[in-house]
């Protein structure tokens, strides 16, 4: 089910900080910032290049979590979706700190068939 076609199914916290999108900012910003802030709400989202949400899942609706090396010289932890798809959940200093944040979510290291269905 695509949460965001069906909004008024969302907790009201979810539905607050999704009306608190700032339209008059930099779009990208915004939809990393709602991103980041899904995360302890219990849902991760990722947007498209048009600086939109494009996609909203549910935390307990995904089991693993991958990690790739941020440009920025951190580690990116992404959840992956049931059609291979990836959402990132945030960015983390080290690679123990993105272990140990993603197990702080109930999430398991992704096995290899899926890394490798990621990587194609």
């Amino acid at each position: 089910m695509d949460l965001l076609q069906n909004y008024h199914l969302l907790p009201q916290s979810v539905q607050d900080l999704s009306s608190s999108f700032d339209e008059n900012k930099d779009q990208y910003a915004e939809c990393k910032r709602i991103c980041l802030e899904l995360v302890p709400l219990g849902y991760a989202a990722d947007y498209d290049l048009s600086g939109e949400l494009c996609l909203l899942i549910p935390l307990g609706s995904v089991e693993y979590y991958v990690i790739y090396g941020a440009s920025e010289g951190g580690f990116n932890v992404c959840v992956v979706t049931e059609d291979f798809s990836s959402v990132l959940l945030f960015t983390a200093p080290t690679i123990q700190a993105a272990h140990d944040g993603a197990s702080q979510l109930d999430l398991m290291p992704a096995p290899k068939y899926i890394r490798d269905q990621l990587d194609t």
